[in-house]
């Protein structure tokens, strides 16, 4: 029961949502932002080298 108050207090969802349009497309900033930072971290895990154990001589 906590956790739910600290985060409802840290963020103000009363408040009117800021929108994105672009022609026919319009999305939540935050909704925006989420799909940035899952496609950042989709790209990491691609790009940055796994962990690999070294060959025994």
């Amino acid at each position: 029961m906590f956790i739910p108050t600290v985060l409802g207090a840290a963020f103000d969802l009363s408040r009117r949502p800021h929108y994105v349009h672009w022609h026919f497309f319009q999305m939540s900033v935050t909704n925006l932002l989420v799909i940035v930072l899952m496609i950042v971290v989709f790209l990491a895990a691609i790009l940055l080298p796994f962990p690999h154990r070294r060959a025994a001589p």
